[in-house]
This record gives structure tokens, sequence and C-alpha cells, in this order.
């Protein structure tokens, strides 16, 4: 099985059958961590915990600073993960910015001359709406939810 799919079927079923308690000021970190530890049994040969400001050591193409939640890599593919882990499921601002802050990654990836995949994963504790499912679609984001 490829990483992609190693990981997706992970963080799926962690959505469906372990959501996280919703209640505490840390309940969005563990279930990043959380999906952090999917990343880690997806077999990339680099793993970058929640909280990183840059993607595996390299700068966004506009030189701002954009926290990941995390990322793995093997050979030519990147996988750059979002966890949301909120009651009523992800913000139109929070799919939006997860789009703009990984497009720039991208940029900074292709400008590096490192070629090869670039999958952006949203995984949710909750269902996603309808429109934004839609939205991740039209722009190449992978929805993993229950």
């Amino acid at each position: 099985m490829s990483m992609l799919t190693t990981f997706s079927e992970a963080a799926y079923l962690l959505a469906r059958f372990c959501p996280p308690s919703f209640s505490g000021p840390h309940a969005g970190r563990a279930w990043e961590r959380t999906i952090a530890s999917a990343l880690r049994l997806a077999g990339g040969m680099a793993v970058q915990e929640p909280g990183g400001l840059t993607l595996f050591g390299t700068h966004s193409a506009s030189g701002l600073a954009h926290e990941l939640d995390g990322a793995c890599a093997r050979d030519a593919v990147t996988l750059v993960v979002e966890a949301k882990a909120v009651a009523n499921g992800p913000t139109k601002n929070d799919v939006c910015c997860f789009d703009r802050k990984t497009f720039d990654l991208y940029v900074a990836r292709v400008r590096a001359g490192r070629a090869g995949a670039h999958h952006r994963l949203l995984v949710s504790s909750t269902p996603l709406r309808e429109d934004l499912r839609s939205y991740c679609y039209l722009y190449g984001i992978v929805c993993i939810d229950p």
C-alpha cells in the first residue's frame, strides 16, 4: 500500500472510532498528536510532528512561517496534514488558511527543485460541511472525516 493510502485509512479509522473529547483546553493538540502517530505508521522516512513552522526545514515561498500539524515524506512523496478537532467541524477560515499555507510551501518546494507528489490532507474528527468538502475537492485537498 502507498504511504497516502496507509495514512488515509489510519486517519479515517481514528476519526470514526477514536474521536477526541472536546473538553479541556488541549483537545486540539491531543488530536494533532494522535494524527501524527498515524503519520509515523504510514511509513514515511521523515515525519514532522505538530507545531513545525517549515516543511522539513524548507521555508515557505513568501517567507511567512506557517504552522503545520504534521507531515511525512518518503522518496518523492510528501503528505502535509491539518488535524481539526472542533465540535462543530472545521470552518471556512480553517480550510482556506490550510489551502493557502500549503500552496505557499508547495511553491517553495518547486522553486527548490524538489520533484514529486505533494498531497494535502485535512483530517477532521467531526464531519465536514458539504460546501467545505466541495472546496477541498476543487483545490486538491483530501478530506478525511468520520
